[in-house]
């Protein structure tokens, strides 16, 4: 840590200040560091990142006595000991929320259910009027704004919606037909 602190300051006055009120006062910082986590690399960080935020307030440290000093830095490493509790809080809900996500994966009948909709869908698509097909394709599969299609059709772009609506209700319409004719077969 020593060897970490000659690197971060510049000044070799602070330096030997820092240095000394790390000899002084490390007990105290891994102390308070491990009420908040029991893990030593984590209390290493935290002793280090309190260090940091140490060396911004040297000047003052330097006026005061040795039991303001260690007031200050056991408060120091108690605010870094908390936000480093409250991060790691925010990264296990992020992880749980990830893992949640994980949990309500497809299961292989939906994903064969989902393929063979798709096939249906594009059976249905080559059947239905040129301009629907274009609209539906378009819109979900390539993506296109309601301002091209509309060139591409010929209409305005306040009716595509419209248009829209009515190509997925005719498209439903013929899946839904298609199932039946093929669950009476």
């Amino acid at each position: 840590m020593i060897t970490w602190i000659c690197s971060a300051v510049s000044d070799p006055d602070d330096q030997e200040f820092l240095i000394e009120l790390y000899e002084e006062f490390h007990a105290l910082m891994f102390s308070v560091a491990r009420r908040y986590n029991n893990n030593w690399m984590s209390c290493e960080d935290i002793v280090q990142e309190s260090i940091l935020r140490i060396m911004d307030k040297l000047d003052v440290l330097r006026s005061k006595k040795r039991c303001v000093q260690a007031g200050y830095i056991a408060m120091v490493v108690r605010n870094v000991a908390i936000n480093t509790l409250k991060h790691e809080d925010i990264v296990k809900a992020h992880a749980r929320e990830v893992a949640e996500e994980e949990l309500t994966a497809p299961t292989m009948d939906e994903i064969l259910i989902a393929r063979e909709n798709a096939e249906l869908l594009m059976q249905v698509l080559q059947q239905m009027p040129e301009a629907e097909a274009l609209l539906l394709r378009g819109k979900y599969m390539l993506g296109y704004s309601d301002e091209y299609l509309a060139k591409q059709i010929g209409c305005q772009p306040k009716s595509v919606r419209m248009k829209l609506t009515r190509a997925r209700r005719h498209a439903l319409q013929a899946m839904q037909e298609a199932k039946k004719g093929e669950e009476q077969l």
